[in-house]
Parts: C-alpha cells; sequence; structure tokens
C-alpha cells in the first residue's frame, strides 16, 4: 500500500512553500551575481542544481486550505522545476547562461507513480529521466528516482560537489521520525550546499514522552522509534537531550515544565546539532503553526554557507511568517463565520484580520547603526564579512546598506563607489 496522497495543501504546506519559492529565487541571484561580477576568469558555465529528497506527489488536487476546491497547486519538485526554469531564462538575456538540473528522489512506489504523472502533467515529461547517474545528465533534464534518498549521500554529493556547482537540497520527509544524522551532515556540509530541512514537531512530541517510561516497559516498536531519533541527533547528542527532557519535566527540581515546552527546547536543540555538523555553517530556524491554534506542528531549519544567504534567509522568513499569520486567520475567520451561521460584512472580516495579525516591527535604522558600530567600529573590512558578522542578527541586507550609506553621510564610516559584498569599509574607531 502506497502513502494516501494529500488532497489539499494545508498552511504548514503553503508557507513552507513560499520560503522555498522566495529562496530559491534569492540563492540563485547572489550566487548569479557573485560570479557574474567576478574579476576571476569563469572557465565554464555555472550549474545550479535542485534536490528533493522527499518529493511525494508534486501535486494538491483540491487547492489550499484557505481557498478550497479552486482547482490543483503544486508541490516542491514542481516550483524547484520552475524557479531554475525561469532563472535559466533570465541569466540567458543577461548574456551569461546557466546550467540547471533537478534531482526527484522518492521512495514509495505508488507516491513515485503519481509524481511521474504530475511531471507529465505539466509539461516536462520529455525531460525526465527515470536514473540514479547523475553525471550522464544533460542541461535542463530532469533525474527522477524510486529509491530510498537517505542511501543515495554519496551519490548525491559526488554530482552537487563539482567545480562550478551549487546546489540547494530539501530535506522535507512525509511523516516518520526524522533523517538520519550521516546523511544530513554529508548533504549540509558541501561547501555549495543550501538546505531546508523539515523537523517535523508532531512526531517528535510524541515519541520523545517515552523516554520517560523504564526501559522494561518499552514495546519493540517504542524502542525502534527511540532509536529513530537517536540516529536524527547522533548518539552522544541524543543522550543529553533525553537527560535535559527528563530533567526539565521533574518537579523534584522545582516547578516542572510541561511535557511540549520541554519538547519544544529538545527541538530547538537541532539547530545546535546542524551547526556541530559544519561550523561554517549559519542556521536559521522558523516554527510554523497549527492554522487553527497558537501550536508549533513543525519547525524548518535552513542552512547556508554563504552570509548574504543567511541574511536574505532573514527577510524570507519574516514574509513567510506574515503569511502564516493570514492564513491561519482566513481559517478562524471561515469558522467563527461557519459556527454563527450568519455571512460576515467584508469591512468587519477585514477589521478582524487586520486586529488578529502581529505586524512585528523592523528593526529602527539607528538601531542598526549602533549594532554596526559597536561589532566594527576601527576596522577595515569588506561588506561579505560585516554581513559574516550578523548572521546572528535577524537583519536584512537592505537595512544594513542602508545603514551604512546613512554612516557614510555622518563620516563614521567610509567607502569607495557602490556598495557590493567586495567594498572595503573604513569603520572611524569609536570615540
Amino acid at each position: 500500500m502506497g502513502k494516501k496522497p494529500k488532497n489539499i495543501r494545508s498552511t504548514q504546506t503553503k508557507v513552507k512553500h513560499q520560503i522555498l519559492e522566495a529562496y530559491l529565487e534569492r540563492w540563485m541571484g547572489i550566487i548569479f551575481w557573485g560570479i557574474k561580477k567576478s574579476p576571476v576568469t569563469i572557465v565554464q558555465r555555472p550549474h545550479f542544481v535542485y534536490v528533493d529528497a522527499f518529493s511525494y506527489t508534486g501535486k494538491y488536487p483540491e487547492g489550499d486550505i484557505d481557498n478550497p476546491n479552486s482547482g490543483p497547486v503544486y508541490g516542491s519538485p514542481v516550483i524547484g522545476i520552475q524557479q531554475l526554469d525561469q532563472f535559466a531564462q533570465y541569466a540567458r538575456k543577461e548574456n551569461f547562461p546557466i546550467r540547471r538540473n533537478v534531482i526527484l528522489l522518492e521512495k514509495d512506489t505508488d507516491t513515485y507513480r503519481n509524481l511521474l504523472s504530475t511531471l507529465d502533467e505539466i509539461g516536462v515529461g520529455d525531460r525526465v529521466r527515470e536514473t540514479t547517474d547523475f553525471h550522464s545528465l544533460h542541461d535542463g533534464e530532469i533525474a527522477v528516482a524510486n529509491v530510498d534518498a537517505t542511501e543515495m549521500g554519496q551519490a548525491l554529493t559526488d554530482y552537487t560537489d563539482q567545480n562550478y556547482t551549487w546546489a540547494f537540497y530539501l530535506l522535507d520527509p512525509y511523516g516518520g521520525s526524522g533523517i538520519p544524522y550521516d546523511f544530513v551532515r554529508q548533504i549540509v556540509s558541501g561547501p555549495h550546499h543550501d538546505v531546508m530541512i523539515n523537523f517535523i514537531y508532531l512526531a517528535f512530541l510524541r515519541d520523545l514522552a517515552l523516554v520517560l517510561k523504564p526501559d522494561e516497559e518499552l514495546s519493540p516498536a517504542e524502542k525502534k522509534k527511540i532509536s529513530l531519533w537517536s540516529n536524527v541527533y547522533g548518539e552522544n547528542e541524543w543522550t543529553g537531550v533525553y537527560v535535559d527532557y527528563q530533567f526539565n519535566i521533574d518537579t523534584t527540581y522545582g516547578r516542572g515544565m510541561s511535557k511540549d515546552e520541554a519538547t519544544r527546547i529538545a527541538a530547538s536543540r537541532y539547530a545546535d546539532v546542524l551547526q556541530s555538523m559544519d561550523q561554517d555553517i549559519t542556521v536559521k530556524t522558523i516554527a510554523l503553526q497549527f492554522p487553527d491554534r497558537d501550536r508549533i506542528m513543525l519547525y524548518l531549519f535552513l542552512t547556508t554557507h554563504d552570509p548574504t544567504g543567511a541574511l536574505a534567509m532573514n527577510e524570507v522568513l519574516y514574509k513567510a511568517n506574515l503569511l502564516e499569520q493570514e492564513i491561519r486567520q482566513k481559517v478562524r475567520l471561515e469558522k467563527r463565520i461557519r459556527d454563527s451561521g450568519q455571512a460576515m460584512l467584508p469591512g468587519l472580516a477585514k477589521a478582524f484580520m487586520e486586529e488578529q495579525i502581529d505586524k512585528t516591527p523592523r528593526p529602527d535604522v539607528v538601531e542598526i547603526e549602533e549594532e554596526l558600530i559597536s561589532r566594527f567600529s576601527g576596522k577595515r573590512i569588506n561588506l561579505r564579512t560585516i554581513y559574516r558578522g550578523l548572521v546572528d542578527t535577524d537583519f536584512f541586507p537592505s537595512e544594513i546598506k542602508k545603514a551604512l550609506q546613512r554612516l557614510r553621510k555622518k563620516k563614521i564610516v567610509d567607502y569607495p563607489g557602490k556598495l557590493t559584498n567586495r567594498t572595503y569599509i573604513t569603520f572611524s574607531a569609536e570615540k
């Protein structure tokens, strides 16, 4: 029996897809313009690869949860294909053509067949090759394979670690208990790999509670679940996770946390696990909630080796948070209308939406100026290094540039010409 297809796209999935689409565009642009403006001679075309390790069917026939029965919407495999195709057209117009390929992997046989049908439906069937011989792919071809992605780590990285190749990996398993540590480490540590990982909080919430049971009371199936999570975190880190979990909810040591609170802390430690895999990556986290209540459903982790990409993530995640709130309020509004049995006037509906959405204000430019002076006073460094120094903030690249331009007018910093990643900026010594 194959996995039962999901016919409607949930709030969380829609937001994941928005993040994927927006960040893919930013990711390719950052790399493209960095190469195009580089003084180093380019000996071959840049190669962009999108890898969807758990592709699923690529389609939601009934549309979105906030707009049901509106016709099909397409999932991550289609988003990846379309984004790379659109960027290839853009690159040709810039007289700097790129190569692009897509790799779609799906373990379940019935789901895999549905995926192939989706690709035919969107008109790319003639570009599909059912193969794991990725090195044989020609420009524009789509490799599709009915395999377990976690057993393909070496074959994938052999392909995406080539010179002049940049890869975006989506690691988004369907249900289950996370992704094996060794596979994830192999992927995120690639120097030209950006990665988006779905950490399924509901499965984690359910399974972590098993560590409270005495070992002799655990069934073989429950022991297997714990073992799977140990394989996600790595054995050493997992020991710390469940010890902390037991401590946090033990009222012997004071006010114990709820299981949900303790689980949330344990889930957030996965960011530390990712960071430990490669000290040069930046890890960004977003928690997505249920559509109708304030409770986390899943975490998304994004990793990158590029500090510009890390700050671009901030803007993508900020906009995604607003979208999530908007969708959730639509769902709540529809429930309120159904419960009342009456239609709500458009004006009241709009007021309800605006009332509910918390539009978190962006940092003031003065705050960013002060942060820049605090961190870089008396230094001469390029913009890329400044970005690297600010990856732990939620600033946008455009906000940092605006602050630097204001500081130049105040004669606190100095730099020649327009700001690019290679521009050297001199900060006056702090008075």
